[in-house]
This record gives C-alpha cells, structure tokens and sequence, in this order.
C-alpha cells in the first residue's frame, strides 16, 4: 500500500510525498498538497502510515497529490468513485471551517467522471460555513473567486484578453499567440485572467506565454512562463528530471537573478545567479503570490 512520508529538515523540499507501487519496475514518488496533508491529518494518518490507495487515487484525480514526472496513467482504478472515498472520511466534521473552504476551491475546479457526485459533496461542505471564512480563504490564496463563470472561453474572448494585457505597440505577441494552438492559449488566458497580481503579457516563446507579475511588497522584476501541456523537464543535476508547469524568474535590486522551475506546488529546480540575495527558502513562502490560483 502507499506510504505516507515527511521530507527531512535538511531537504529543499517541505511537507510530505507518497511512495506508491502503480505496477512498474520501481514505485514512484508522489507530492503532497498542503490541503491533502490537512486532509491526512484530519484522518489520522502521520509520517511512516500507509494510505489506503483508493485514496491516494481520489486525491490524484483532484490534484491534491501530484507527480513531478509522468507515470503510466493505465494503473489508475477506472471504476473509482472520488465522491464517495471522500465523503466517507467524515470531513464535514473533522476539518476546520478554513479547511473545508480550501478543499471546497478545489472541488469547485473539478469537471472530470462523477462530477454530479462531487457538486453533492460540495454542497454538503458549504452547510454551515461562512460567507467570510470563504471570503478569507479567497484573499489569502486566490483559489476562490466570485467571477470564476466569466472567465474568457470563445476565441473572440481569448483574443480581447491577450490585447488588454499587450502594450499598444506589441500587437505581434498578439498574432503570435493566437497562432499557437488554441487550446493552449485558452487554457493559459484563464488560469491567468484570475491571477490578482498579473500587470500585463511579456513575450511568447517556444509555444510559451510569459506573463508579468507584481505581487504585493516585492522588490523585484518577476515574470512567469506557462509551460504547461508541453512535457517539459529539467533536472537539479541529483535527481532523474522532473516535468514542470511553470518558470519564474526575479530579479532583485542588488541584480541578483533567481530562475525556478516550478510542478504543483514544488520547487523542482532553483538558481541563483549575479548576487547573493537570492534564496530557495523565501521563494517558497512566496510561491503562493507567484503562482496562479489553482482553481481557474
């Protein structure tokens, strides 16, 4: 059965990940999302239990627990009922109203099998929780927003988006991004119309938007490229390579550059160059103003 495992104090990585057997050679190593550790906890799971694998399966098919490399999605239980395994565990009671709201943001992204199901249990976990702990939960992450049903869809929409966020004199990133294949674009333009730090559209490369942040407090330049879709990887030089959705760099005052290559919620890769300002720990406590919100 899969294992439920803490990183050490001495890795660059934080929280927990799974080993799990999914019928290859070797098992593979699954990250863990900080509302899927709540989750774990809540249920009484800690470092060295094993994890029943209906579960583990159920919070993969949420993106609660993720693979920073690709796996044989074959192994996947095909007749898996994600609704049920999670009602089952009782959550209403044993999370707390803060909890319960982040998990809410995810199920209200979920559009995959048994989707009916999972709009019941979603219902069930907004009874008796507040307007404003929903609305805490909504300015401290971004998972939540009022205007999730606007975003843009038809290509018309996709393409009035690009131009807001394109300088006047940059409609070739406009033309460059609508040559690159729709599904792709739509899909980025929004995940991102909802990011509240976004300030414009920097440069299409490589098939890859690259956005421009300005998160609150920062003292740097910092741009974000969606690389999603694409199977990408990168490797730390330790470890096999690792796929990932996104990359971010800053630069700070004193020059320093900082490239990280991002999967979920994990740093994968981290790089510093020109200075000595940069840090892998502040970037991951800065992750959650980076990155886009997961929901959208």
């Amino acid at each position: 059965m899969p294992t439920l495992n803490q990183y050490s104090p001495d890795s660059d990585k934080e929280g927990f990940y799974i080993r799990a057997n999914v019928g290859g050679d070797l098992p593979i190593t699954l990250q863990v999302s900080l509302i899927a550790s709540r989750i774990f906890k809540a249920v009484g799971y800690e470092d060295g239990d094993t994890v029943p694998t209906e579960l583990v399966w159920a919070m993969y098919s949420f993106d609660m627990v993720y693979t920073l490399t690709s796996i044989d999605l074959d192994s996947e239980p095909t007749d898996l009922e994600s609704a049920k395994i999670l009602e089952d565990l009782d959550l209403e009671s044993k999370l707390t109203d803060e909890e319960r709201a982040e998990l809410i943001s995810y199920l209200e992204a979920y559009s995959g099998p048994d989707v009916d199901r999972i709009e019941e249990l979603r219902e069930e976990l907004l009874e008796d929780i507040s307007e404003d702990e929903l609305d805490a939960v909504a300015r401290r992450t971004g998972t939540w927003f009022e205007d999730r049903h606007q975003l843009p869809e038809t290509p018309d929409e996709v393409a009035t988006q690009v131009q807001r966020w394109t300088e006047r004199d940059r409609s070739d990133l406009i033309k460059k991004a609508l040559l690159l294949q729709e599904d792709f674009v739509t899909w980025s333009v929004r995940t991102f119309s909802a990011h509240p730090h976004l300030t414009g559209l920097c440069k299409i490369e490589n098939e890859e938007i690259v956005y421009k942040l300005d998160p609150p407090g920062s003292e740097e330049n910092v741009t974000i490229a969606d690389c999603r879709g694409h199977n990408r990887t990168v490797s730390d030089g330790r470890t096999s390579p690792s796929e990932y959705d996104y990359r971010i760099t800053r630069t700070k005052f004193d020059g320093t550059d900082e490239v990280a290559h991002v999967r979920g919620e994990a740093i994968v890769k981290y790089e510093s160059f020109n200075g000595d300002r940069g840090s892998v720990t502040i970037l991951k406590y800065d992750l959650d103003k980076l990155l886009p919100p997961h929901q959208s």
